[in-house]
């Protein structure tokens, strides 16, 4: 019969240290370049922000011009360009403490662990355990519950008894002891329970040589935006038209169709004495964008056109969309599409 530990700690208030005061350590600043800012919550990209050191300052701004997102590309930016760490640090604390959005190291950890591949999250696992110390992390989170892994790194033959505080949790175990023994190079693990309406779960393990570490746990939902599934549609376009070397050529019975998973295919009929005649993967691009009530919801997007249209007649086009690169959030609020063709195409037009 196993005995259900209630973990007690004393009740205190911990505020977030100062951005400048608490950089990223080498485990934690490893998350940072590795996450998918289209699945993450305002409170992720918060704390994702933190993490974000000298070292990985160049890798980790590529994740923000992926993810089209506005309020934090301009974090990275003087004016058109790219700023340095500092100018970006500076904005970055300015926008947090704006947004409310500051928090402390385990929280900023807890929250983008979540929002990286499952190989980027083992890595940071395999990292803590290297650590020389008393070090504890949380592991298999779930809205319900998670694993708590302690690890301790010292010298051959050297034993450690440390104790373990848990808030936010219950802990399950057969024989519940203060004081628990770890060896160099050794690790436990324990599961425990989310407390029901706990924002999150935080530890604190303690040795009698008062070395010490701390995590935090949220609950998934709080990380990771949920994914709705995309209203099967078919949408028709606000312009359709592009530019040759004689002059504007316009498309007609053009269609977006949006399938339940939020994949998307463009295909469009054209008079042939109409367009272009593209060569090979050397054709020119066409420029798509997702259109709403306000204007535009993504930037144009460029897709490769490789058919090669022939004189006379009507001819059906069919291109699949780069979806990976276009928000699920703009494919659902869309209501048109606009595409153009860039002056200067290659190939010569069929002329009557």
């Amino acid at each position: 019969m196993k005995n259900v530990w209630m973990l007690f700690a004393a009740v205190c208030v911990y505020l977030p240290s100062p951005l400048t005061a608490q950089e990223a350590g080498p485990c934690a600043a490893g998350l940072a370049p590795n996450v998918d800012m289209t699945s993450a919550t305002d409170q992720s990209k918060f704390a994702w922000l933190q993490l974000i050191t000298q070292e990985n300052y160049d890798a980790a701004s590529t994740k923000v011009d992926t993810a089209a997102d506005i309020q934090f590309t301009e974090l990275f930016k003087i004016g058109n360009a790219k700023g340095t760490y500092e100018q970006f640090r500076i904005k970055r604390d300015a926008f947090l403490q704006k947004n409310e959005g500051v928090m402390n190291m385990d929280q900023r950890i807890a929250y983008t662990r979540y929002i990286v591949p499952d190989d980027a999250r083992t890595k940071y696992f395999e990292c803590v355990a290297r650590q020389v110390g008393l070090r504890v992390v949380f592991e298999l989170e779930t809205a319900k519950s998670a694993t708590v892994a302690v690890h301790y790194r010292s010298e051959p033959g050297a034993r450690q008894l440390y104790s373990i505080n848990l808030v936010g949790g219950t802990l399950e175990e057969r024989e519940p002891k203060l004081r628990r023994p770890i060896f160099h190079d050794g690790s436990d693990r324990f599961i425990v329970e989310r407390s029901a309406n706990e924002p999150e779960m935080r530890v604190v393990v303690r040795s009698r040589n008062n070395l010490s570490s701390s995590a935090v746990s949220v609950s998934p939902e709080k990380a990771v935006k949920k994914t709705q599934p995309c209203e099967a549609r078919r949408l028709t376009p606000d312009r359709l038209e592009y530019l040759n070397a004689n002059g504007i050529v316009r498309v007609n019975q053009a269609a977006l169709t949006i399938a339940a998973d939020c994949s998307a295919i463009l295909s469009f009929t054209a008079a042939a004495m109409q367009v272009v005649q593209v060569l090979g993967n050397n054709g020119p691009h066409l420029m798509f964008a997702l259109t709403g009530p306000n204007g535009f919801l993504t930037t144009l997007e460029q897709v490769q056109v490789v058919t090669v249209v022939q004189c006379g007649g009507y001819q059906q086009h069919t291109l699949q969309l780069p979806a990976a690169r276009i928000p699920k959030e703009a494919l659902t609020q869309a209501t048109g599409f606009a595409l153009n063709m860039p002056g200067g195409a290659a190939g010569t037009a069929c002329n009557r």
